[in-house]
């Protein structure tokens, strides 16, 4: 083969993928993989041209359906090859075309497909269907989805799609990708979807994704990450209440705080009036109600919270519709109307807080404001705020959510308020576990992120991540109550001694949810306490913040801690200052983003600036759970603090293809342009 492998290595047309999308059917232990990519293709000569299209490990080979171009039958002339007959074409293609990403389907069958006739210009479609086997183990599912081959790819893939349905016998629970940010939506209990979409690709790692299917509430599971030799390792618990359980709905009282300034005429207003009337849809004949209405003035329904019968309801909205914008911003008064009376266990308060706007009358000090809601919320309600636009105070908006364990977004200017608050309203409708903490009785774990649980909703992903010293086993206790009674939930914790890389993106999930509470806390604090942590962690993990752009500039690798830290302590100054406007509104944005980081990959590693732009990392790669910085040329992985033997390995030796077979870490870091300079195992090794 070794002579056939270098002719089709050397006829590989270069591709332009504009639309790649992969529909994945995944139910119980096996899953239906259709894929679709629109290309376009350049052929010169007379000698045809040839696709490799890798198939997904442990394929069914009976399965395999691919057609070229909308015809009926599968090409003319395409064959089927594994083994080494695979390996050593990849092997002459990596070498052929200096694509060391192709090495990364080392293992795995291909297609190889002609392309006859074909000649420029061309636009094809390639359809490709197959079932494969699911890992499961222990009610935890993993699947790695292929994803488009960008090694042979001229130009970025124009746009991505990833998305599909996880369906089981048993309840599903957490659903996620480690790889990739998902939307996913819980549409039973026994079924969910999800859904990935990105455009402008320019690089791809394999999309893995992650299941929980339980007959436990949460379906708790235990993710670890310790490598050999390493002093500490890294953890998440992962659990999601996705429903379907015996507990039915717990009454609430509902307060819809919406603001009528001035500055709400006009469609703002109208997207509210639409946010509080969907409300008002949603409520449940056990539930109470309010609705504050503020400008200079404040203006309620009612004194208090009263039944959501449709009598009232209706009363209700009339109220809504005679509202009318006028006046200034009077925080202050609206925040008391809405949390006083008296604490209800059996039916907790929640409010939601619709404002476009800062204080303007009233008290308008953020600090005594917050002084003041926190003395005077007798009802221990829970205020989720709704921001709208950029003209509103993050700092106090903020603050006022976590002091009453509520919670804080915001709503672009030319946002829909009214989507927002119907998703924000779902969410918050099944409450599962309230007031929630976590003790871990004694063991060696450090560092664990959140702080407090605080309240968990119907098909909220839980994550507690943290550090831990040494292997140990143990029992989480995790208490909080629902309505009058008290719950404690207890999850047996097994932290190995050492772990496969598989689980190396827990490093990194951990690192990300501590800059982000670090952040938060430096943020709306004052101090800087915790910024040489920040520091030390965006430089382990590669993670760019608005704060530690110097990790991404061409010097990063000379520059010392210190210096980092100089010039972070400096842009955290600046950014202290500004506690309204679009860059306290993004800082905000970028503190959460970072705080429920789930996926973590290259792509989506960055922040939004003070103009509402995204910025990505251009000088840090983020990869099997390190990160790979820019040097003289080269790509040098962050010290892990292990003293390690060094060595250099040339590209396309065999010694090199020998690492590449035997570990993909070794192959993914090395799949990098230029000389790579990475740890493996006691060594760290020059690839040049």
């Amino acid at each position: 083969m070794q002579e056939g492998a270098l002719k089709v290595a050397a006829a590989l047309p270069t591709l332009n993928i504009l639309y790649s999308a992969t529909d994945v059917q995944l139910e119980d232990a096996a899953a239906t993989l259709r894929i679709s990519e629109d290309f376009t293709v350049a052929v010169t000569g007379d000698a045809p041209a040839w696709l490799i299209v890798p198939l997904p490990d442990g394929v069914d080979r009976e399965s395999v359906e691919l057609r070229l171009d909308g015809h009926s039958q599968a090409p003319a002339g395409m064959l089927r090859i594994d083994g080494e007959q695979a390996a050593s074409l990849l092997r002459a293609a990596a070498e052929t075309h200096r694509r060391d990403g192709l090495l990364l389907h080392l293992g795995q069958p291909l297609l190889v497909v002609p392309l006859p006739g074909v000649r420029e210009p061309a636009r094809l479609r390639l359809a490709l269907a197959c079932r494969v086997p699911v890992e499961a183990a222990d009610g935890l599912v993993r699947l790695r989805c292929p994803v488009p081959e960008v090694a042979l790819a001229c130009k970025p893939v124009g746009r991505m799609v990833v998305s599909g349905s996880v369906v089981s016998a048993r309840p599903v629970r957490a659903v996620f990708s480690p790889t990739h940010t998902c939307r996913v939506v819980s549409e039973n209990p026994r079924r969910a979807t999800f859904r990935y979409v990105a455009d402008h690709v320019a690089e791809t790692i394999p999309f893995d994704l992650l299941a929980v299917t339980d007959e436990s509430e949460f379906g708790w599971r235990t993710l670890a990450y310790r490598p050999q030799g390493a002093a500490e390792g890294t953890f998440a618990i992962i659990g999601c209440p996705t429903g379907g359980d015996t507990q039915g709905q717990t009454a609430r009282e509902v307060v819809l705080a919406m603001d009528v300034s001035g500055s709400m005429r006009g469609e703002k207003l109208e997207q509210a009036r639409a946010a509080i009337e969907y409300c008002l849809g949603q409520l449940d004949s056990a539930d109470a109600f309010n609705i504050v209405a503020f400008s200079d003035r404040v203006t309620t329904f009612a004194e208090a919270p009263v039944g959501a019968d449709a009598e009232t309801i209706a009363r209700a909205r009339v109220f809504i519709d005679g509202l009318q914008p006028e006046g200034r911003t009077n925080i202050d008064d609206a925040l008391a109307a809405c949390v006083r009376g008296a604490a209800d266990t059996a039916r907790p308060r929640v409010v939601i807080f619709l404002t476009d706007g800062t204080p303007t009358a009233g008290d308008r000090n953020p600090t005594s404001i917050l002084a003041h809601v926190e003395k005077a919320n007798t009802a221990s309600a829970r205020i989720f705020v709704v921001g709208i636009g950029h003209d509103i105070n993050t700092y106090l908006l903020d603050q006022i959510a976590l002091a009453t364990d509520g919670g804080s977004e915001y709503v672009a200017p030319d946002g829909a308020v009214d989507e927002q608050v119907a998703d924000l309203y779902a969410r918050l409708a099944h409450p599962v576990l309230l007031g929630a903490t976590a003790d871990f009785r004694g063991m060696p774990v450090t560092d664990v992120v959140p702080g407090k649980i605080g309240d968990v909703y119907r098909g909220s992903l839980v994550v507690l991540a943290g550090r831990y010293a040494g292997a140990c086993t143990g029992v989480l206790h995790i208490a909080g109550h629902r309505g009058d009674a008290s719950r404690e939930l207890q999850i047996p914790i097994e932290l190995p001694a050492t772990t496969g890389s598989d689980m190396a993106f827990v490093a990194p999930l951990w690192a990300s949810r501590r800059v982000g509470e670090c952040l938060e806390q430096m943020r709306l604090e004052g101090s800087d306490a915790a910024l040489d942590e920040v520091v030390g962690l965006s430089r382990r993990y590669g993670i760019v913040t608005e704060y530690t752009t110097a990790i991404d500039a061409a010097d990063a690798p000379s520059l010392s801690d210190a210096e980092v830290a100089s010039q972070a302590r400096e842009q955290l100054r600046r950014a202290r200052n500004v506690n309204s406007g679009k860059w306290a509104v993004m800082q905000s944005v970028n503190d959460k983003g970072l705080k429920n980081k789930v996926a973590v990959n290259s792509a989506e590693n960055g922040f939004m600036d003070a103009q509402g732009e995204k910025k990505e990392a251009s000088s840090v790669k983020q990869i099997n759970g390190s990160a790979f910085y820019q040097k003289d040329g080269a790509w040098l992985e962050a010290d892990d603090g292990v003293e390690r033997a060094q060595r250099s390995v040339k590209r396309y030796s065999p010694e090199y293809f020998r690492l590449v077979e035997e570990s993909e870490d070794f192959s993914r870091a090395a799949a990098l342009d230029g000389e790579v300079i990475l740890n493996h195992g006691n060594e760290q090794i020059r690839v040049h």
